[in-house]
């Protein structure tokens, strides 16, 4: 399981920002944070409950904000 918050995060020229896809179940706020150059900024396991809170967070137009895996 994956708690917890990210506040003033940035992702840059990553595969993937946050990675809960190994974790099962993730509970998770990306706050005041940016990604470019970045695959995805949160992935998680379409099988999972998943709570995902993006606040403020900026993204160059070829980053998907969430992806969801199936297993």
């Amino acid at each position: 399981m994956l708690l917890g918050t990210g506040q003033g995060l940035r992702f840059e020229g990553v595969t993937t920002g946050v990675d809960s896809t190994a974790t099962g179940t993730a509970h998770f706020n990306l706050i005041d944070s940016s990604a470019t150059n970045t695959k995805t900024v949160f992935a998680g396991a379409a099988a999972a409950v998943n709570t995902v809170v993006l606040q403020n967070v900026k993204v160059d137009s070829t980053v998907p904000a969430v992806s969801l895996f199936s297993e």
